[in-house]
């Protein structure tokens, strides 16, 4: 015969320096004291690497817009700091050109730009209502269906300026707009509770020229809808056991999974029918157990096909169904038996070796 043997082998896929420095948000506004000392902080821009190791490990410089040396940046964190003295009546506003470099050397393709506004002594940025706001909305909302509304003020109350709103960052994808001029938060994308059940907005007010900037943060719930049924990995399952098996032997686990959250992803397990009230289904766990033992002494196993139903807690109540073939074979477990069990023969004196007299019959009621 043929000799074999199994090794296990692992594969390590090294990564190569493949992708470039991305920046988000791509817009820093700050603004600043003319009269600010040299290290004040100013604000950090953050860009990521998708490679690993060091081909995943970033380093910022300013690329334009600092000729006079007014700002430095820390090469590792991207914390932008005051380097010299600041003249709102010289240059009230400085753009500054970040850019990130791996360390493989690749450079972010796209800069961000640090817009830092310098204001005198006695300007006050727009004050939220609140810090932090808090709203939700349900995943099947449609586009610019309203969230919520934020709003800010001049802490001066003399101050007329307009204050105009944006969400500066925590919203990649762009799920959510705000409306410049009201501060209404709208949805602009379909939502999907399974694969972004909340969002932390970072909004800002601006006003004046050059202009100044209120912060506040924005905690969005996207409410989940029961939109998922319960889903088995397989249609169709089947399992053998013997005629002996146990009662209260476990002979098969249904396992099925919603992608809802809640009672919306919540499963329970029944049978939708249950041959000759042989079988029991586990409704939290889904194990399936035969409840007594059966008789298979025959040329042809027994077969039964159950229909498990696995349906959520949600509304409306959304289901799955699994087909369990189980087969039922016959067990080793009776003995042959002689039909008849006396026999009663005469045998002449003459008869030669090898001489047939007589045949017996043994019968055995197992099958195979």
């Amino acid at each position: 015969g043929t000799l074999d043997a199994t090794a296990w082998v692992s594969i390590f896929i090294e990564d190569i320096n493949d992708n470039h420095p991305e920046f988000y948000p791509l817009s820093y506004p700050a603004d600043v004291q003319e009269n600010s000392p040299v290290g004040l902080e100013v604000v950090s821009v953050t860009a990521s690497d998708r490679d690993s190791g060091i081909f995943g490990r970033l380093t910022y410089r300013i690329v334009s817009g600092n000729s006079d040396g007014k700002f430095a940046i820390n090469p590792v964190s991207g914390l932008i700091t005051v380097a010299g003295p600041l003249n709102s009546g010289q240059q009230s506003v400085h753009n500054l050109a970040i850019s990130a470099t791996d360390g493989g050397g690749l450079v972010s393709l796209v800069n961000a730009n640090v817009a830092v506004s310098v204001i005198g002594t006695g300007e006050m940025p727009p004050v939220f209502s609140q810090a932090r706001y808090s709203f939700s909305v349900p995943e099947d909302a449609a586009r610019q269906h309203t969230v919520g509304t934020v709003m800010a003020a001049h802490s001066d109350p003399g101050k007329t300026d307009p204050i105009t709103y944006s969400i500066h960052s925590g919203d990649r994808s762009g799920y959510f707009a705000i409306d410049p001029t009201t501060g209404r938060l709208y949805t602009q994308l379909n939502l999907d509770h399974e694969t972004v059940s909340s969002l932390l907005l970072n909004i800002q007010a601006s006003s004046g020229n050059p202009p100044v900037y209120g912060r506040a943060q924005v905690n969005i719930t996207i409410l989940d809808i029961n939109d998922n049924r319960p889903e088995f990995t397989v249609m169709t399952e089947s399992v053998a056991i013997t005629e002996n098996t146990s009662p209260g032997t476990i002979i098969f686990v249904a396992s099925a999974q919603d992608r809802d959250s809640g009672n919306n992803g919540l499963v329970r397990y029944t049978l939708l029918n249950n041959p000759d009230n042989l079988f029991s289904v586990n409704s939290i766990n889904g194990e399936v157990k035969i409840l007594r033992s059966v008789d298979a002494d025959n040329d042809n196993p027994l077969r039964y096909e159950l229909k498990i139903k696995a349906h959520d807690q949600g509304t409306p109540q959304r289901f799955s169904n699994l087909t369990l073939l189980v087969i039922i074979q016959d067990e080793n477990d009776n003995g042959p038996m002689f039909s008849p069990t006396f026999y009663d023969v005469q045998v002449p004196e003459s008869a030669l070796v090898n001489y047939r007299f007589l045949q017996v019959t043994a019968l055995d009621r197992d099958s195979g």
